[in-house]
């Protein structure tokens, strides 16, 4: 699972980020997607206002985990809203300064094909959902 990864990517000390990504652990083997989703979005409030942690890398592993989490509960229409989202950002990020990588955009293009697969919009070239896939 991606919260596994999440916890041995980030090097942090006991705190409230680290409370966190544990109760997300347990929560996700309990299959309480619903749960999880949630304590996702509070650890990516918390990694954006708190100097406990800072790392992209961190942000895109959290952003991919709540990706899985929507297409577990089934909420297909919401991963690409927040895919759409993470394009809009990078790209206004990236016209500000022309060395941002797109990391956080590219870790979420496998969660936006597989919604949009699983909505049956696959084949339509011209939906705004392929538009946007192809775009990266």
């Amino acid at each position: 699972m991606l919260w596994l990864q999440l916890q041995s990517t980030v090097i942090y000390k006991s705190g409230h980020f680290a409370e966190i990504v544990e109760r997300i652990g347990e929560k996700e083997s309990r299959r309480q997607w619903g749960s999880a989703l949630q304590d996702y979005e509070r650890a990516l409030q918390l990694l954006r206002v708190s100097q406990e942690v800072k790392s992209t890398k961190v942000e895109a592993l959290l952003q991919s985990s709540m990706l899985q989490c929507h297409l577990r509960l089934g909420q297909f229409e919401s991963v690409l809203g927040h895919v759409r989202g993470l394009q809009h950002a990078s790209d206004k990020i990236i016209q500000e300064s022309r060395n941002h990588s797109k990391v956080l955009e590219a870790s979420a293009i496998p969660f936006a094909v597989e919604a949009t697969w699983r909505l049956g919009r696959m084949g339509r070239t011209n939906s705004p959902d392929s538009r946007a896939i192809m775009k990266v």
